[in-house]
């Protein structure tokens, strides 16, 4: 059985980068996840990304993504999710890891659901990965390029300068003071147009 890791107390809210100081591009496996809804119009989906992490990229991430690094690499535990949430993120997707532009741009993205593990290949070789969801506004350009990507592997650069980490703890507080505002929900409406 996975044990979760035990980390320090989140930081305060506050400006912060997320891998923002790596001057090449990140492979990543990416795929489509949920379609949701907020209020009548408000429509997004979820994208799924998992990143391996290692001693050179770990460097630029949040605090709490070292953290969990250092306590799997270390203790080997299998996984510890991170409570918090880090908005305002820019991602480049990328074809290759040589590619001179982006083919996809996520704007001002919001990354959640960060938990760091450690997975194996069908060969066996063990490795320490990243994997994050980013909810996004209905955008059918996005979806018509991740739907020639699914469940690949893509390249991806973050530019963060003005990303805001917030503790999940204070922004389940929020959540709840907005809940006459609506909550996401699963669209199957959204969900069926996008399959035909």
């Amino acid at each position: 059985m996975a044990k979760n890791v035990k980390g320090k107390p989140s930081p305060p809210a506050g400006d912060t980068k997320f891998f923002h100081q790596l001057s090449t591009l990140q492979r990543s496996w990416i795929h489509v996840g949920n379609f949701l809804k907020k209020k009548e119009d408000d429509r997004f989906f979820t994208i799924r990304f998992r990143m391996p992490l290692n001693g050179n990229n770990v460097r630029s991430a949040p605090h709490a993504i070292q953290t969990a690094y250092a306590v799997i690499e270390g203790d080997g535990l299998c996984d510890g999710s991170i409570r918090q949430i880090i908005e305002n993120v820019h991602i480049e997707i990328y074809a290759t890891d040589s590619s001179k532009k982006a083919i996809e741009e996520l704007k001002s993205a919001t990354v959640s659901d960060l938990e760091v593990k450690e997975i194996s290949s069908g060969k066996g070789d063990k490795s320490i990965v990243l994997t994050f969801k980013v909810v996004y506004p209905m955008d059918w350009g996005v979806l018509k390029f991740l739907s020639t990507h699914f469940a690949g592997d893509v390249f991806l650069r973050f530019d963060s300068a003005q990303a805001s980490l917030l503790d999940l703890a204070d922004v389940e507080k929020d959540e709840e003071e907005d809940d006459e505002q609506g909550e996401l929900l699963p669209d199957e409406a959204a969900g069926e147009a996008a399959e035909g």
